[in-house]
């Protein structure tokens, strides 16, 4: 488990990156940027994890060679990289957020409900939103978010870094108010986590985060997880509102 008291934690450092046979710093595809250089998200301590491998609803793989990274990290900084750490899990805590991306990640059945990927926002963005979104629908479970060591090796397909960089343009600008609303959101109001995931997305509408057409397709989804039988989560807790850090 990571002790931290800051609202982001960024788990590349932990896993030791290194480029060219060299130390060197990295961040996740996602990670706000006003906060990559604060020390107090990656400097943190661990301690033995008391959760258990089937309280792990979503494991994210690390990457070697070349990781998911954003397209400013890669047009400035030196690829391929590795990570030495082995064989090892890190779990960040309740209240702290952390992207997860579509690549090299496990998704268990407690976390189905956040398979959907947002419509209304580009292909760079939408896994990245759908990951903060899942997390903080989980913070109310018994179940938790996992980071591990590289499992895969990714040689990536050609892209054009540019077009990343514009494809990422929310990710740049509007992480920082998509945490804050996260953050001043509960489920005080929803009897079960179906009905806070819809409450949830349709916050995210209100305040143009998404737009209408993933409000239509998340009331489809949850109506399609109905009829087959899936079995949500029970809210155990209902974290209260909290303020993220100020620049």
């Amino acid at each position: 488990d990571v002790q931290t008291q800051h609202h982001i934690y960024n788990p590349y450092p932990f896993f030791e990156p290194e480029a060219n046979g060299e130390k060197t710093f990295a961040w996740p595809r996602g990670q706000s940027l006003q906060w990559v250089k604060d020390a107090a998200t990656y400097e943190v301590s661990t301690v033995a994890s008391n959760v258990s491998f089937p309280r792990l609803a979503v494991v994210q793989s690390l990457a070697n060679h070349d990781p998911d990274v954003d397209a400013i990290y890669r047009m400035t900084r030196k690829l391929p990289l590795s990570f030495s750490k082995t064989e090892t899990i890190v779990v960040p805590p309740k209240g702290t957020f952390t992207p997860w991306n579509a690549q090299a990640v496990l998704i268990h059945h407690p976390a189905f409900f956040g398979m959907l990927l947002p419509i209304t926002v580009t292909g760079r963005v939408s896994d990245i939103w759908r990951s903060y979104i899942t997390t903080r629908l989980l913070w109310e479970t018994d179940y938790r978010v996992a980071f591990s060591s590289p499992v895969v090796t990714q040689l990536r397909n050609p892209h054009s870094y540019q077009r990343d960089l514009e494809d990422e343009k929310d990710l740049y600008f509007r992480t920082d108010f998509l945490l804050t609303t996260l953050a001043d959101w509960t489920s005080n109001k929803c009897e079960r986590l179906d009905d806070a995931y819809l409450d949830l997305i349709k916050v995210l509408v209100d305040v143009g985060i998404l737009a209408d057409p993933d409000l239509g397709l998340a009331s489809a989804w949850v109506a399609d997880l109905r009829d087959i039988g899936y079995e949500w989560p029970k809210i155990v807790q209902r974290l209260p509102r909290f303020s993220p850090r100020l620049q």
